[in-house]
């Protein structure tokens, strides 16, 4: 049999296909759900809820139902957005605003949370994984594609307030929302008790399923932070565009998302912020009210109170940061404080759903007449990462490894600072090799050789440089800066200086700092190899006795005498 000119296969055989694109973020979730008997509950094959048949009589919930199927307990984790779907997507329609507005500064993040179980690989995977929404909208079929653009209850409970925001502005002369008159930009949600107890009319409305008697709804509701610059201030917000001296004037609310996602330490929060719009014509450029070309035009005691670290696509928490940065500077890594962050979320989603379950059994041991005769249905608390429910997020460690990079660089120039203040009159300086097997490398070889240190005798740290090679010449401009900062803060300079190869370095070490020769009588290199120095050699003093400790129980019986706190003389071991 011929075979096709250009055709690489045996005869016979077909061609293979494209390989299938590879599944991300595919794991177990967690199924939380109130069991009961086969005769007491039953699940509905549509809405996966409990319908509860129990008398009077009816003893408390059981823990887990052992015979699940399999179905029930296992989940795929969705890929979809909490917030519906990104805003680069968006039709021009859905936005509120004319023009173009940076994306970079209010679109929330679409990098779903790492299982424990992930490879280091999976890890290491990047925040903005526009790539995977993409495969996933292609193949998914039409029912799914519907799915995605249903407003999820986060959603549309953002555009609740956006919507109680707008008309509390139009109606109030002071133009300002109940929060702030109350002095605060937090929307809270109520505690869990008062939410069980009295849910609110305006929330359960904005369900997608209304048949349940109970519904733990209000409990998934998030802290929301409400930022609206322009009604604290009184001067206007000026464009920070190019060449343009026009102001800008409230352009509404983002509708798709319409907060921005925070990542806090036990539990997520969003940021609210209202829309810019520049009014001169020619510019018409649109800014949230979270960018940070609009915070630095704020007064300082004002731009204190925003609450998070902004990256590209989501944040994090400043309480958050301020665990961090301790955390990663104690040997606790961004592997590690991610999997303890998502252990205290995680604790926190149990707590909750813990509360609504001992809620719901104080129901069902003791209901009205009313729910005798007709059984109330309870409505499954959902699990962690469902998006319209909990709506729970775990950054991944890569996220949280280029967050801590970012954020100490911006504070770089504080550092570089607080090191030039410092003092020292007697330094010390080495080479260190073993951060530099944690770097990259290029073919092959490291970029660079060492870690060159100074420290003073406080054992504060007033130089460090990643260098080539050993040769003290990489150190000039740094040295001479150094030498600069003694000058300018009226300190006064190094008297000695430790190094541990003296002969080689003290060429370069008193021509930066002269100091370090004065009133000193340098001595013949030859003289110190060859112990022909005039000075005594160091002996031990007379009145010192020392004994050589060879055995075990000798060792013991000095180290008892340390502990009884007791005079002794100097061992040498």
């Amino acid at each position: 049999m011929a075979r096709t000119k250009g055709s690489k296969s045996r005869p016979g055989t077909k061609k293979p296909g494209p390989k299938p694109k590879k599944l991300v973020n595919q794991g177990r979730l967690p199924v939380n759900w109130i069991s009961k008997s086969r005769e007491e509950c039953s699940f509905t094959s549509n809405s996966n809820v409990l319908t509860s048949d129990i008398p009077t009589s009816a003893p408390a919930l059981d823990s887990i139902r052992d015979d699940a199927s399999l179905g029930d307990l296992v989940a795929l984790v969705d890929t979809s957005e909490i917030l519906e779907e990104d805003i680069s997507r968006a039709s021009p329609e859905s936005r509120i605003v004319e023009g173009s507005i940076d994306e970079e500064e209010w679109v929330t993040d679409d990098e779903e949370e790492a299982d424990d179980d992930h490879s280091d690989d999976e890890a290491n995977l990047n925040e903005d994984e526009e790539d995977i929404s993409d495969d996933i909208s292609e193949n998914q079929s039409g029912s799914s594609t519907t799915a995605v653009k249903k407003k999820q209850f986060v959603h549309k409970y953002f555009l609740s307030i956006q919507s109680r925001v707008v008309e509390e502005t139009k109606e109030d002369d002071s133009k300002l929302p109940s929060e702030y008159r109350r002095g605060t930009f937090w929307i809270l949600p109520p505690d869990p008790f008062f939410a069980l107890h009295n849910p609110t009319t305006e929330i359960l409305a904005l369900r997608e399923d209304e048949s349940f008697d109970y519904d733990p709804v209000m409990l998934y509701l998030p802290k929301v932070f409400l930022w609206i610059p322009h009604l604290l201030v009184d001067d206007r917000l000026k464009c920070t565009h190019f060449n343009c001296s026009g102001k800008l004037k409230s352009n509404g609310y983002p509708k798709d998302p319409p907060a921005r996602r925070v990542v806090d330490l036990k539990r997520n929060f969003y940021i609210m912020s209202s829309l810019y719009k520049c009014n001169n014509r020619h510019c018409k450029k649109s800014y949230s009210g979270h960018d940070s070309r609009i915070i630095r035009q704020l007064p300082l005691h004002l731009q204190q109170e925003f609450p998070a670290y902004l990256t590209h696509r989501s944040g994090i928490s400043k309480d958050l940061g301020d665990v961090f940065r301790p955390a990663i500077q104690n040997s606790v890594g961004p592997r590690r404080f991610q999997k303890i962050l998502r252990e205290l979320q995680k604790l926190t989603h149990a707590r909750l759903e813990f509360q609504y379950l001992n809620y719901i059994n104080s129901h069902r041991a003791n209901p009205t007449m009313q729910e005798t005769i007709n059984p109330p249905k309870f409505k499954e608390f959902s699990s962690y990462s469902d998006k319209d429910g909990y709506a729970g997020y775990t950054p991944t460690a890569q996220y949280l490894r280029v967050l801590y990079t970012a954020m100490i660089n911006e504070m770089r120039h504080l550092i570089d600072k607080q090191m030039m203040v410092l003092e020292g009159r007697v330094l010390k300086g080495d080479h260190t090799f073993k951060i530099i097997k944690h770097l990259g490398r290029i073919g092959g070889s490291p970029t660079f050789l060492a870690v060159y240190t100074v420290c003073n005798e406080f054992e504060e740290i007033r130089t460090q440089l990643l260098v080539p090679t050993k040769s003290l010449n990489h150190l000039q401009f740094s040295f001479e800066k150094m030498r600069e900062a003694y000058t300018m803060y009226g300190h006064d300079y190094p008297e000695i200086f430790f190094t541990d190869d003296v002969i080689n370095d003290q060429g370069f070490l008193t021509s930066i700092f002269p100091s370090l020769s004065r009133d000193v009588a340098p001595l013949d290199p030859a003289n110190i190899i060859n112990n022909n120095c005039e000075y005594p050699i160091l002996s031990i003093p007379e009145n010192v006795t020392t004994s050589l400790l060879s055995t075990y129980n000798d060792i013991q019986r000095v180290f008892e005498m340390l502990l009884r706190n007791k005079r002794m003389y100097i061992y040498l071991l």
